[in-house]
């Protein structure tokens, strides 16, 4: 049995509020959640807040933008980023709670500005722990395919070096690839008892230290080449709203992104060493695919009662997205996905 615990660790999407109503922090307390406001905005933004329900944060929002495009600039008045925060990454459905909280406040959804999938394990499929296998990375006895930059973070013991985080991409890449001791860092860090929860819930040996595999793609990443016709075309939210699509994400990045290859070395006539090229070397399969079906999480948020007019106002506005036949196919089949988890939530986080 594949133990492996698929999540979400950082969703950012980009989005325009309502024009005639600026959804800033007072809009929010009105609406009746907390609100934690920073004394300063972002290099983009003038404003910058979280969205806190029952104790606990939902979402952070960046508005009112610096650059206005009547101005010569990039944004839109209306502009904004919404962000779940770490713990709401962690919800059993986490994107669509989301949605409900966009179609709750009418928000545009514009784009995904930034996504980590992150996949968490002990072992890899073929039973090597992946501290003997950065070890042998670093000795040079494995190659990666993609992505030369390489940082490395660990130990220096008086007899070994021992390292513990491996990223690879620069900070301008489109996409990044982190292999780390995420037990390591819970420790270190701050802890996070959502993270653990989810691991127990997918059957993880917590006793083992967890290992985590996180890709993490800007912008630049959602438009996509056909590889059929060559035309362009833009995910959206859509291919990560189940944890049965994150997976198969995490390993259409997996196989390009995490290809490493067995080091082989040739010997000329002149006794000469030669490494063979990478693309020659082969393959090691450290994880296999085969439609697996992932953890599903229990709730880790407590019942509270669903908000009567937010719900009703939702479930009309659901109801007229899938009934109108000029609405794109995906978001009549969003709108139906969204619809039907609202029927078994206790909350829409409102």
């Amino acid at each position: 049995m594949k133990l492996r615990c698929i999540n979400l660790d950082w969703l950012e999407i980009f989005a325009e509020e309502p024009a005639q109503c600026p959804h800033d922090a007072n809009y929010f307390r009105s609406a009746g959640y907390k609100v934690k406001e920073r004394a300063y905005g972002t290099p983009q933004y003038k404003e910058m807040f979280t969205v806190i329900a029952d104790g606990e944060e939902l979402f952070e929002i960046r508005r009112n933008p610096y650059s206005l495009k009547k101005e010569g600039g990039i944004f839109k008045e209306n502009a904004c980023h919404i962000r779940l925060c770490n713990r709401t990454c962690y919800e059993v459905d986490p994107v669509n709670h989301l949605r409900a909280f966009m179609l709750a406040h009418d928000y545009t959804y514009v784009a995904i500005s930034r996504i980590d999938i992150a996949l968490d394990f002990t072992k890899f499929d073929n039973g090597e722990h992946p501290e003997k296998f950065i070890e042998k990375y670093m000795r040079g006895k494995v190659a990666k395919v993609n992505q030369c930059r390489v940082s490395a973070h660990g130990n220096d013991e008086w007899a070994r070096r021992v390292f513990n985080s491996l990223k690879w991409g620069s900070p301008s890449s489109p996409v990044t690839t982190k292999l780390y001791n995420k037990t390591l860092e819970l420790k270190q860090g701050e802890d996070k008892p959502w993270i653990r929860q989810a691991w127990e819930a997918a059957g993880l040996d917590v006793s083992q230290d967890v290992w985590r595999i996180e890709f993490s793609l800007s912008a630049q990443m959602q438009t996509l080449q056909s590889l059929k016709n060559g035309e362009m075309f833009k995910k959206s939210i859509i291919h990560y709203d189940s944890r049965e699509r994150l997976l198969k994400q995490f390993f259409i990045l997996y196989n390009k992104y995490f290809d490493f290859r067995k080091c082989l070395v040739n010997r000329k006539s002149d006794g000469t060493l030669v490494y063979v090229r990478k693309y020659l070397c082969p393959r090691i399969e450290l994880f296999k695919y085969d439609n697996d079906i992932p953890f599903k999480p229990c709730r880790n948020v407590t019942k509270r009662k669903r908000p009567d007019r937010v719900y009703k106002r939702l479930a009309n506005r659901l109801a007229a997205i899938v009934d109108d036949d000029r609405n794109s196919r995906e978001g009549m089949a969003a709108a139906q996905t969204l619809g039907g988890w609202m029927q078994n939530r206790p909350m829409l986080g409102v």
